[in-house]
């Protein structure tokens, strides 16, 4: 994680050097992708399930008060999903 994005002169040249030499994919670099990959999106994937089972929660919670109390928080929170936090995240 602590690599630099752009790379030096340097290290471009031996990068090219590098791919020119051995341009056929392995399941080697193959997994060395992944886990990179893997290491940006898991937080992204994490904060996404945690907010949808945020709302999967408190519907299940508020279930237990009765049929009025679950009609009423779920047309809440499609609604405040549908106006309130769109605006905010657009």
């Amino acid at each position: 994680m602590e690599e630099s994005l752009l790379l030096s002169p340097k290290q471009r040249e031996e990068e090219i050097i590098r791919s020119s030499s051995n341009s056929s994919l392995t399941w080697r670099v193959l997994f060395e992708e992944v886990k990179k990959l893997g290491s940006i999106a898991a937080p992204l994937v994490t904060v996404l399930l945690s907010q949808y089972l945020l709302q999967v929660i408190s519907i299940m919670m508020v279930g237990h008060l009765g049929e009025l109390s679950l009609s009423s928080t779920a047309l809440a929170i499609s609604l405040s999903g549908v106006t309130g936090f769109s605006i905010l995240v657009s």
